[in-house]
């Protein structure tokens, strides 16, 4: 993906969150993750990952839980936490 691609996605991503708002969008994450559980086919996982990541741009403390979570995991596959060499 290139950097003018993920651009794109993220105008695209807050347009959406920001036309239906935080209650709507949280509403639809629930049912989107009630759909994944329910089938655990790549499409949920696709519909799953458009909301989530819209609260990720679009709200300052999930982001920085976000960021906070990808950086512990980052940590420990580096430190071997683990068990895997992180190849």
């Amino acid at each position: 993906m290139t950097k003018r691609e993920i651009e794109v996605i993220r105008a695209e991503l807050e347009f959406i969150y920001n036309t239906f708002g935080e209650k709507e969008q949280r509403i639809k994450l629930v049912e989107e993750c009630n759909e994944y559980i329910e089938s655990l086919k790549d499409e949920e996982i696709a519909d799953l990952a458009v909301l989530s990541f819209q609260f990720i741009l679009c709200h300052d403390n999930v982001r920085e839980i976000f960021t906070q979570k990808l950086k512990r995991t980052m940590d420990r596959i580096d430190s071997n936490f683990y068990g895997k060499d992180g190849d």
